[in-house]
């Protein structure tokens, strides 16, 4: 087959539109995180350069620890929209955070919203990209001047752990208001009786500022407040540090949990690719028709090679199915193997193998392709005589001519749906060009697509996994292997009055089918069950005769030649050697944004660090 009609076979074209679908499912995900991110941006506006008459009068928030970690939180806005009438408000809070391992994520479960009086307002909640977005208000309805909201909501997951010590560190208004606040502040009632033991910190600015403010301790009270109005762009942090045992620590179960929900599509990507798969293995690689085998055959399929029924039992031709050629070659007549003594470096053994061309008999079934092949890049055309030493560093070039040769002769056979071989390249190509562009994407595509990469990286490994099951036999394949199964249960049963009878009807059985014994991995059954009826060796192989010849001492001589001669046959010459001239975080980690991956201490604390923040807009 031309070797360009083989690429774009119709494996090629399957596996071209399956690796498409990974790809697009990744995409997907990267542009709905895109697309999230931008519907918030286009909500909530960068502060404006004409300052709106509409103010925040003031934001406080009225923050409760829990023993086991949760933040049960109400803050107090009061708005005054002044003369512009608007439905209500956005209030978004990050819930994504950029650490060094990839995005990081905590939980926000709104519970209510109301006025100072405690009417309830109409709101919905909506998870949008890397925040939530609690939407206030009623489409229907337009309000102006003041407006007081409570948002009551608890978060989980906001609690950073250093060694055993908690730490909660966050950021309270937000740095992406369009309004400037009048007043912020922030009431912390931490899971303790004492104060005593806690650290503190508070930052007001724009973000990365490390501007400081008092704090305030009273009890198990922390208080934070700015100092003075904040204009738009420039919110309020704290950190509060707190002694081991404050906060218990989260359990495995529940950080395998949230491991899980962080990292999601590292997970179901390459699980999609395994279904896909699985799919396309239904329709394209599952062999076709047959049964499987019954009973015994007292010879392998006649119309087949010792190499093609090791092909055919594995889908894959291997160094083993091309050597045994050589000792079927030998027992039909056509070669003599004989052990001859060796002492140099190249083959690693003190043996060498003259292997002499014989006239084959007059009966001698005609040679395959493969097997001419083989003859061939032992003798070359004229020569009569050669030896494993001198093929060294020399066959190799011959064995994926050989190799395609096997493959080509079971699909002239009609034994395989496609070229197995093909097969397994082309997705072995695709999986690994998969995990290729997968860790280009870890590496460059920043923390919003790294699970999304993983994930895809995952399912080019997947992809190039499963290549090995993706060869199809078709219906007479089966039949055939059928048969060779079927041969290698007799071999394995060698029921001796069966056997005594074929030996006496063609005394050359035993190395005639030896061959087939080999590739189908019972030659020690099958020279066990000749001990007693095969007594001389083999015309066609002549070893050192250190040892009394027996069937079984034969075999482990034949398998250590065959092991000298696949490391010999496979060798290539070894390259010439050019010669040259001379000429901070802790924790979890941390992130390059504002976020929940550093602490707010030693240096590390900021105006917009931490967990929360976000900011108010209107509607």
């Amino acid at each position: 087959m031309n070797p360009m009609r083989k690429f774009f076979s119709r494996s090629f074209c399957q596996t071209l539109v399956l690796a498409g679908a990974i790809f697009g499912i990744t995409c997907a995900f990267a542009d709905a995180k895109v697309a999230t991110s931008d519907l918030r941006h286009q909500s909530v506006k960068a502060p404006a350069t004409k300052v709106p008459t509409a103010k925040m009068i003031s934001f406080d928030a009225d923050i409760a620890l829990s023993k086991h970690g949760v933040l049960d939180i109400t803050e107090t806005i009061d708005m005054d929209y002044a003369n512009q009438p608007r439905h209500g408000i956005f209030r978004f809070i990050p819930v994504k955070f950029h650490r060094a391992l990839g995005t990081y994520t905590t939980f926000i479960r709104v519970l209510s919203v109301a006025d100072e009086k405690g009417v309830p307002y109409h709101f919905q909640k909506t998870d949008a990209g890397s925040d939530v977005t609690i939407k206030i208000g009623d489409a229907g309805t337009l309000i102006s001047g003041r407006h007081v909201y409570k948002v009551h909501y608890q978060v989980a997951r906001a609690v950073n752990f250093f060694g055993n010590e908690p730490e909660l560190y966050w950021n309270v208004t937000g740095d992406q208001s369009q309004y400037a606040i009048d007043s912020a502040s922030a009431t912390i009632h931490l899971p303790m009786t004492s104060l005593s033991g806690i650290r503190t910190e508070a930052f007001v600015g724009p973000p990365g500022s490390t501007k400081t403010v008092p704090v305030s301790e009273s009890n198990n009270v922390v208080t934070v407040r700015s100092p003075a109005k904040l204009p738009p762009g420039q919110g309020l942090t704290f950190a509060i540090r707190m002694p081991a045992g404050t906060v218990t620590p989260p359990k495995v179960s529940q950080e395998i949990i949230w491991f899980a929900q962080d990292w999601w599509e590292a997970f179901v990507l390459p699980l999609a690719t395994a279904v896909m798969l699985w799919i396309y293995w239904l329709f394209f690689g599952r062999d076709r028709g047959g049964s499987k085998a019954i009973g015994v055959e007292w010879e392998p399929p006649k119309d087949l090679t010792p190499a093609e029924v090791g092909t055919l039992i594995d889908e894959q031709c291997d160094m083993s199915d091309i050597t045994s050629t050589l000792i079927d070659l030998a027992a039909r007549g056509f070669m003599k193997i004989e052990r001859i003594p060796y002492d140099g470096i190249m083959m690693m053994s003190k043996s060498d193998y003259r292997f002499t061309e014989l006239k084959p008999p007059p009966d001698a079934i005609p040679l395959k392709l493969h097997e001419s092949l083989m003859l061939n890049a032992v003798f070359g055309y004229v020569s009569r005589e050669s030896s494993l030493s001198r093929l060294v560093g020399k066959f190799y070039a011959n064995i994926p001519e050989i190799r395609s040769a096997v493959y080509d002769s079971l699909l002239a056979k009609k034994y395989f749906a496609r070229d197995p071989n093909t097969d397994r390249s082309t997705f072995v190509t695709f999986g690994i060009t998969v995990v290729v562009v997968g860790v280009f994407f870890v590496i460059l595509g920043g923390n919003d697509l790294r699970a999304s990469s993983v994930g895809f990286l995952l399912s080019g490994i997947v992809l190039a996994a499963s290549a090995r099951a993706m060869p199809s036999r078709t219906a007479a394949g089966v039949k055939a292997l059928n048969q060779c199964q079927a041969f290698q249960r007799f071999v394995q049963k060698a029921e001796k009055k069966r056997l005594e009878v074929l030996a006496k009807e063609d005394p050359t059985i035993f190395g005639r089918l030896l061959p087939y014994a080999m590739v189908l991995g019972c030659a020690e059954q099958w020279s066990k069950a000749f001990k007693d009826l095969a007594t001389t060796p083999p015309d066609w192989y002549v070893g050192t005769g250190d040892v009394e010849w027996t069937t079984y001492s034969f075999l482990q001589e034949l398998d250590n030649s065959l092991f000298t001669m696949s490391r010999a046959l496979t060798s290539e010459p070894a390259p010439s050697v050019p010669s040259y001239s001379s000429g901070q975080s802790d924790g979890w980690g941390g992130g390059d944004s504002a976020g929940g991956g550093f602490s707010g201490f030693d240096g590390g604390g900021f105006s917009g660090g931490g967990f929360g923040g976000g900011g108010v807009d209107s509607w």
